[in-house]
């Protein structure tokens, strides 16, 4: 190799970008390549056939050609054209035109007009990826990459044939989730036409036709029943701004349930309102329209960052905003009547997020789920619930515990006895959304009590059979109103329920059940099976079922209907058609035996060829000249005959046609089981809250000590040795410490608890939260029977310490933001947990804030509120009535505490820092000098509070403020 060429070679070695990771798409891919410079696009595609070669990564090549020498055939080092040694370097170049072949051709047109995805072409039994989408799609699946030229509008002399990699077709969906889960959007091209079928046709002669068939990112993806419990929420969102705040629209779809959400709301600067949207929905997919601000995309990352394992990548797509008129074009075109008076009739912003998922979702044939008016939900107006903000579901650990953010540990884990993914999905919006209005928490109550009573009963226990192991008929349903479902899981859904109506329609009307809300769901289980759904029951009869449930089988597409389907006699030609030239196959073997001189002759099929006609090698020369050979061995060959070969081939084109008008019947009849969509996904709603119900049942009884809590009127918190309910089910060798507690206008609605670290304060106040949160959601509570509750219209916390890095926030940002909007929204019916306010700062100004907001919450919010401090001052507050002292008990033995773990009346001495300093493990020097550090530090404490008492004393006494001086005086007692 010359010098010059290996300074070149080298030059190009230096000036390729790596692979950029894999959520920035195929485009960022494109983009990084070379020295940076965006790609030019051809002027049109006309001219296409003559363009700019693809460059080369030559990093990319290298391993690929020493892993997989024997593979690269024509693609080896030596095989690439030799730049000429004379020309200089630095010299301009000339863009050389490379003529394209067929394929490449169509793939340009292709990758044209379709730059933001990655495509799967599929080509012969293989889908395959080319150029650019090839280096990306390898990387992430971890395949073999040939390399080749990559990109259309860039010179590169080096390669004459397109970079690619490829797949079987088996596994397409395999390697598809791996590229949805790294955030890729991905388009699947098919071949719209088989051999047999263009080999009779006026284009047999002619490149294949290839379409996208369909289009993927990871919240539409919903070919394969996945396992998903919560959902794969995209969400639309646009932001204006008032005079203060920021007002944000918000759609959120997911495709899976077929769920809507929508809301339009105000948000301040920290946007706890849209992160409190977000966990709830807990998004996979963002669709930001028009300028969003700084703080809402500080907002979007960290709840990025926070909620979504590494596996799972959130893609986030740009849009552009639309005018009104626009909006209205859309949503007119993709909306059917009824959904398009209700969208219509909200807020212009709102319509507008509507309108680009709608758009959007089309991309994907998936907009028809605007369809299904009775799925939209607007979020702020739910019904008789409290929604748990952001901090609550956190702090709480409501979905996932705070240490690796998985659902062990959770209360939702807790809860969770569920036998179904839709029942699952209906127990998480419980547990999310708790009930506020008594009435319906009574009558929860009470179904769970009923069901634990009854479990045995016909009604109860068969139920229990019927969801276990049931498929997500949620999801089955959602995509047979698609048009997306496969032969099998739609077979199994039209068995599954046809086994659940069955049930429910024989169900005798005298069956005793005592509880009205589960005699409701029964009776409309019953009406629908005898009434509504009759008809749709028969649509199982004309399934047959042996072909039906064998996806690998010949007959699962040709065989899946039986003589009962209605349009039967459209398959019945098509298989006359077939069943005509299989007789005159026959009477060709005839004749093809007398040739051959054996009468017990017959076909044979060899490597999938069938209608073979075999004969021994040493037979062959006598045979007529036109016969020809398919295959053979060293002792036999297999012929077909010239009429035989024509023959096959209309085999060939009858069974194309019949596999045509069979695809055509199961679109046809996917669409008669989605004229029932509403009475069908009725009954699923009934099975999902059945299921929950069964669930809080079993989460109810399966501990010891679980009771039905009384509610009453009056604000009050009665709970007779309660334990926490998340910490006591976790696998630990120490037995939970239960204790007593009692709030109420009589005993104190403030409750501030002193004690020392690690002595169980912030683990007692989640308990009690967590026990409100069970109680309003329907469940028995861990705590003594007899235990008293009224019902709370929200919960806010303030724990924990924690920097907002995204954000630019510290740690006592943060406590002051939470807190100034904890004092906002609570109220006189809500409950409040402040965990050590004020500790982010210096002493003197964290103790003057923690004092004003409690003197705040005395005297001016009255809500129920667990106040943790390591203030002791601020015991003082007990001179006001709604105030009462608490302390985590301990035992002193010598120098060394134990906690007792015991809730008791008082404030508590002092906090044992050094002794917890001494549990964690720190020197003794270290230790030795914290002591007497501490009782220097205490004895200057009580010398500035002992002159600042007398100074007050002295002027309250000097100006005769004697009601001044009676609340000094309170202080010192």
């Amino acid at each position: 190799m010359s010098q010059q060429m290996l300074s070149r070679w080298i030059k190009r070695e230096n000036s390729s970008s790596p692979v950029p990771d894999a959520a920035n798409g195929a485009k960022s891919v494109a983009n990084s390549h070379g020295n940076g410079k965006a790609r030019s696009t051809p002027s049109s595609a006309s001219n296409a056939s003559s363009i700019d070669a693809f460059r080369y990564s030559a990093t990319a090549g290298s391993l690929t050609r020493s892993r997989f020498a024997d593979k690269l055939k024509g693609y080896t080092v030596g095989a690439r054209k030799r730049p000429s040694s004379e020309d200089d370097e630095d010299a301009p170049k000339k863009a050389k035109s490379i003529k394209l072949t067929p394929l490449e051709q169509q793939i340009y047109e292709l990758k044209m007009q379709h730059k933001d995805k990655l495509l799967a072409i599929q080509v012969g039994y293989k889908y395959k990826f080319y150029g650019e989408d090839a280096r990306a799609a390898s990387q992430i699946l971890n395949i073999m990459y040939i390399p080749g030229r990559l990109f259309f509008s860039t010179c590169d002399d080096l390669y004459d044939k397109l970079a690619y990699c490829s797949i079987p077709d088996v596994r397409l969906h395999i390697h598809l989730k791996r590229l949805l889960n790294a955030g890729y959007k991905v388009a699947v091209v098919d071949q719209n036409e088989t051999a047999a079928i263009k080999s009779t046709t006026s284009s047999k002669n002619k490149l294949f036709e290839r379409r996208i068939s369909k289009v993927y990112t990871s919240s539409t993806y919903i070919d394969n029943e996945d396992v998903i419990s919560g959902g794969r929420f995209v969400v639309a969102l646009s932001e204006t701004r008032n005079k203060e705040n920021a007002v944000i629209s918000l759609v959120a779809v997911d495709v899976y349930s077929a769920d809507i959400i929508y809301d339009e709301f105000e948000d301040n600067f920290v946007r706890n309102e849209l992160e409190t949207r977000l966990y709830h929905v807990d998004p996979t997919e963002f669709l930001l329209i028009g300028e969003i601000s700084s703080e809402t995309q500080k907002a979007l990352d960290l709840f990025k960052r926070h909620t979504r394992e590494s596996a799972t990548r959130l893609r986030s797509e740009a849009r552009a905003a639309k005018t009104y008129t626009q909006i209205a074009d859309v949503l007119n075109a993709n909306l059917c009547d009824q959904a398009f008076d209700l969208v219509t009739k909200l807020p212009v912003s709102v319509q507008g997020c509507f309108a680009e998922l709608a758009e959007y979702l089309g991309e994907f044939e998936l907009a028809s789920v605007f369809d299904l008016v009775d799925k939209y939900t607007h979020f702020s107006s739910v019904h008789r619930c409290m929604i748990l903000d952001a901090n609550t579901l956190r702090n709480l650990e409501i979905y996932k515990n705070s240490t690796n953010g998985e659902e062990y540990g959770s209360l939702l884990w807790m809860l969770d006895h569920t036998n179904t993914q839709f029942g699952r999905r209906e127990l998480k919006r419980w547990v999310g959304r708790p009930l506020t209005d008594r009435e319906e928490v009574a009558r929860r109550a009470d179904s769970v009590e009923s069901i634990i009573e009854n479990y045995q009963s016909a009604a109860i226990e068969s139920t229990v059979k019927l969801l276990r192991n049931c498929p997500d008929l949620e999801a089955a349903l959602s995509r047979i109103h698609y048009g997306r479902s496969k032969r099998k899981d739609t077979y199994m859904f039209l068995k599954k329920m046809n086994e659940i109506l069955q049930f429910y329609g024989d169900l005798p009307d005298a069956y005793v059940q005592t509880n009205p809300f589960l005699r409701e769901i029964f009776h409309d289980l019953k009406t629908a099976a005898t009434s509504r759904l009759k008809d749709f029951r028969n649509l199982l009869d004309m399934v047959h079922s042996p072909a039906a449930i064998d996806d690998t089988s010949s007959e699962h597409v040709t065989g899946y209907f039986n003589t009962n389907f209605f349009d039967y006699h459209l398959i019945q030609q098509h298989l006359d058609n077939i069943s005509e030239v299989e007789q005159q196959l026959e009477a060709e073997l005839k004749d093809i035996r007398k040739t051959v001189g054996r009468p017990g002759m017959g076909y044979v099929t060899n490597n999938k060829e069938p209608y073979l006609v075999e004969v021994r090698n040493t037979q062959v020369a006598s045979l007529p000249k036109d016969w020809v050979k398919i295959n053979g061995t060293k002792s036999v060959s297999r012929f077909r005959t010239p009429s035989g070969t024509a023959l096959y081939r209309q085999i060939q084109f009858h069974t194309e046609m019949l596999q045509k008008e069979c695809n055509d019947c199961f679109t046809r009849f996917v669409k008669k089981i989605d004229e029932y969509y509403l009475d069908l996904n009725k009954t699923i709603r009934h099975l999902a809250v059945l299921d929950s119900l069964i669930s809080l049942s079993v989460a109810s009884s399966l501990t010891e000590g679980y009771t039905k809590p009384v509610f009453v009127d009056a604000p009050c918190i009665d709970v007779k040795n309660s334990r926490n309910p998340i910490s006591e089910n976790l696998k630990t060798s120490t037995r939970y410490i239960p204790n007593d507690f009692r709030m109420s206008d009589s005993e104190g609605r403030i409750a501030l608890i002193t004690g020392p670290n690690m002595g169980g304060k912030s683990s007692f106040i989640r308990q009690i939260a967590l026990i409100v949160v069970m109680a309003q959601t329907g469940c028995y509570i861990p705590a003594e029977a007899g235990s008293k509750l009224s019902i709370f219209d929200s919960i806010h916390t303030r724990m924990g310490a924690q920097d907002d890095i995204i954000k630019g926030e510290s740690t006592f940002q943060v406590e002051l933001k939470e807190c100034s909007t904890i004092l906002k929204e609570c109220g006189p019916r809500s409950l409040v947990l402040l965990d050590e306010v004020g500790r982010g700062t210096s002493t003197m100004d964290g103790f003057a804030i923690a004092h004003s907001i409690l003197r705040y919450l005395v005297t001016d919010r009255s809500p129920f509120v667990l106040f943790i401090t390591h203030y002791q001052n601020l015991k003082s507050f007990n001179r006001f009535k709604e105030v009462k002292n608490y302390h985590m008990g301990i035992q002193k033995i010598g120098e060394d505490i134990v906690f007792t773990y015991k809730l008791s009346a008082g404030c508590s001495d002092r906090s044992y820092g050094i002794n917890c300093a001494k549990l964690a493990g720190l020197p003794k020097p270290v230790l030795e000098s914290a002591h007497q550090n501490s009782a220097r530090f205490e004895n200057d404490w009580r010398l500035k509070e002992a002159l600042s008492l007398a100074h007050n004393f002295r002027t309250l006494t000097d100006t005769k403020d004697y009601a001044k001086l009676l609340e000094l005086a309170q202080d010192l007692a």
